[in-house]
């Protein structure tokens, strides 16, 4: 018995030793140039459909991440975004910038839910009506909310945005023409190195969203006790050519991936069929968005 014991706590070990090692994924940022602007470059994550990417110049850190997929918006607007920084390389939640914040009563409203027609080309005007009323409603509730963790003081505090504009902080979220929702962070590397975390042009970045509530109605699962129709939604304009099974790169920029590198225009993430920005895998509305890559900030040729 003792023996039996003794052989599943080394292997639990052994498991969770194997689990803090593991490498993560190794980002080579861009110098932030109007060269740079003009070229989609990122990762795409094919699990919460988002793509993100990462810029850098002597004074900030630039992160951009945007998607058209409404089940991620939905998270990102109602149930908050944490962007984690760890300087030491690992994934140490040392430094946070909480935008937007998770709102009170964050489960899903009816009214934005998609309907039975969502699989249908034709719903697609009403697909488009939801995102812009979620971020409309998003603007007027909830925008200008903001906590920063572990900068100038233990623990979590919040900010107006002229407190983050006097730190040199600019987060803010933005949906084009093409309802597709964008999230910008500037923040000063000088927030995130110190005197103990000296800026070798290497830390760690962690993309963690809140999750949402399941809705009363879809309580005990999908209606007619079917799954979403339809296959993912693609990305944006048809999205980037070039994405692995697994997430891929989005235009190059990105080593140690699982992702084949970018080939121009065309194609799009695997799962395509529905129409852009169509919600699905609703199974995945109750989990959430974990991302977690090393960046290299030492780049200072754009190629």
């Amino acid at each position: 018995m003792n023996r039996t014991i003794r052989l599943t706590s080394l292997l639990l070990g052994i498991s969770l030793l194997a689990t803090s090692c593991a490498k993560l994924l190794v980002y080579n940022s861009r110098p932030k140039t109007e060269a740079a602007e003009s070229e989609r470059h990122g990762f795409y994550d094919s699990k919460s459909k988002l793509v993100y990417s990462l810029e850098h110049d002597a004074q900030n850190i630039y992160l951009h991440a945007y998607t058209s997929e409404q089940l991620t918006q939905m998270k990102l607007m109602n149930a908050g975004l944490t962007i984690w920084l760890d300087p030491n390389g690992k994934k140490n939640e040392t430094i946070g910038i909480e935008y937007p914040l998770k709102r009170d009563g964050q489960q899903m409203d009816n009214s934005t839910m998609p309907r039975d027609e969502r699989s249908s080309l034709d719903a697609y005007p009403k697909q488009q009506e939801m995102s812009l009323r979620m971020f409309h409603q998003f603007q007027k509730t909830n925008s200008n909310n903001t906590a920063v963790i572990g900068i100038g003081v233990e623990g979590k505090m919040p900010l107006h945005r002229s407190q983050l504009e006097a730190m040199g902080i600019d987060v803010h979220l933005e949906m084009d023409t093409l309802n597709t929702l964008h999230y910008y962070l500037t923040l000063p590397r000088k927030l995130v190195f110190n005197a103990e975390n000296p800026d070798n042009g290497e830390l760690s970045i962690g993309l963690i969203s809140g999750a949402l509530e399941m809705p009363s109605r879809l309580e005990g699962g999908m209606p007619n006790g079917g799954g979403p129709p339809g296959g993912g939604g693609g990305m944006p304009g048809g999205g980037m050519g070039g994405v692995g099974m697994n997430g891929g790169m989005v235009g190059g920029g990105m080593s140690g991936g699982g992702g084949m590198p970018g080939g121009g225009m065309g194609g799009g993430p695997p799962g395509g069929g529905g129409p852009p920005g169509a919600m699905n895998g609703m199974d995945n509305m109750g989990e959430a968005i974990t991302i977690w890559f090393s960046a290299s900030l030492n780049n200072t040729e754009v190629k």
